[in-house]
């Protein structure tokens, strides 16, 4: 018997007989990771958990479905036709077994009031979530182009080469990401500083001057100096206000490469005149970032207002988003005053919580198991790793760059 089986042996009785510990199994397909949780939810009922007590959060509704077959077939297949298997088979339906957002659905469903719903709200599909969205999007861009106050960093930002599109695209990853936005939302945004080239130019006018110590006219490098280089300061000093500046700086390509013969520069240093092309070229392009950084920031702040007033509105008006499930009912038991008398109903009603494809990219997953599973009245105003969680309540399965610091680990091995 090699090690790897051992350990695989191991794991697999560890899942159906360490009740008592919070565990994490690492596992990938085609190691049975299914069975498993099979395994463990019918040895909860087995030890004295209802069927109806027992969460278990899966990725799609189809695995959900299968999920429950396979319960229901090994509660009723398994010869033990005891009371505490057919009371779980009487209870089986009305189980928590399903997807992260229909288990989110079902928290606001029963504390509606307490998120602050309607308590008749209704959940778009992505498709009316898509129509929404677009709707909304399309009179706030509308908006956006008419205030005074956005004119100058979207006239920048066109400039530099952005599109209408791109502020379409930072709208939709806020409003997927939104609860992070509106976080941010009201953060103060610093004023877009003046387009100041001074130095640069200065700098640029002191290298054309030094092509005079030149004894060849067609060296490449005096040449690149008395042509292109001059040629951009005049462009420069003929733009009309920022916009055009920032577009001439964006245009500079003043570096001088391997140009220059050192033999024809008897009173001046190739090297140094190459670095310094070099070094007032990447000056451009930091002028160029500073001020696009801090237009966009203010562009990036209107489209975070816009992200947080239409989730509430989505709120009010009770036509929620999938999303919205998510952060509304970790929200709801976070909440000062109500948050603790929520988790404390929803900890007994919900014992034990088994995760299936368990992501450590999604921390609100885990918060809201964490905030059932834990005791503690304080872990409504903590980071989830920080809440104390009683054990046994939680059971993870994910792959193994997923699982959670502070949790036992077992592996299965895959076939």
């Amino acid at each position: 018997m090699t090690p790897d089986v051992e350990a695989d042996r191991a794991a697999r009785r560890a899942v159906e007989d360490d009740l008592g510990n919070t565990l994490f199994l690492e596992a990938g397909a085609g190691s049975g990771k299914t069975s498993c949780l099979v395994n463990r939810f019918v040895q909860l009922v087995d030890s004295g958990v209802p069927a109806d007590s027992i969460a278990a959060i899966t990725f799609t509704e189809k695995a959900a479905s299968e999920l429950v077959e396979r319960i229901r077939s090994e509660l009723d297949g398994s010869g033990q036709h005891d009371r505490t298997r057919q009371n779980a088979l009487h209870v089986l339906d009305n189980a928590a077994i399903g997807t992260l957002h229909a288990f989110a659905q079902r928290i606001l469903n029963t504390y509606p009031i307490e998120a602050e719903l309607p308590p008749r709200f209704s959940v778009n599909d992505e498709i009316a979530s898509q129509v929404a969205f677009e709707t909304r999007w399309e009179m706030f861009a509308d908006a956006m182009l008419e205030d005074p106050a956005l004119d100058l960093p979207l006239r920048l930002l066109f400039a530099s080469g952005g599109r209408p599109r791109h502020l379409r695209d930072i709208a939709v990853q806020f409003n997927a990401n939104w609860d992070m936005v509106v976080e941010r939302a009201n953060l103060a945004v610093p004023p877009i500083p003046a387009l100041n080239a001074d130095a640069i130019m200065s700098e640029i006018t002191e290298l054309i001057a030094a092509a005079a110590d030149c004894s060849d006219n067609s060296d490449l490098l005096c040449a690149h100096l008395t042509g292109p280089v001059a040629d951009f300061v005049a462009r420069f000093q003929e733009a009309a206000d920022d916009i055009a500046r920032l577009q001439v700086l964006r245009s500079a390509k003043l570096k001088g490469g391997n140009k220059g013969r050192a033999a024809n520069w008897p009173n001046a240093d190739v090297t140094a005149i190459r670095s310094r092309l070099a070094a007032v070229t990447q000056d451009c392009e930091q002028v160029c970032v500073t001020v696009l950084n801090a237009a966009l920031q203010t562009v990036a702040s209107s489209i975070a207002r816009f992200t947080a007033d239409s989730a509430a509105q989505r709120r009010r008006e009770g036509e929620l988003e999938f999303h919205d499930l998510l952060v509304l009912a970790r929200d709801v038991m976070r909440r000062p005053g109500t948050g603790w008398v929520v988790r404390q109903r929803l900890s007994q009603r919900y014992r034990r919580l088994l995760l299936d494809e368990f992501q450590d990219t999604d921390p609100i997953q885990i918060e809201i198991a964490v905030l059932i599973a834990s005791d503690d009245p304080d872990a409504g105003r903590q980071e989830w790793h920080a809440a104390r969680v009683e054990p046994g309540r939680l059971f993870f399965v994910g792959d193994p760059w997923g699982s959670p610091e502070k949790v036992d680990t077992v592996s299965l091995i895959a076939g």
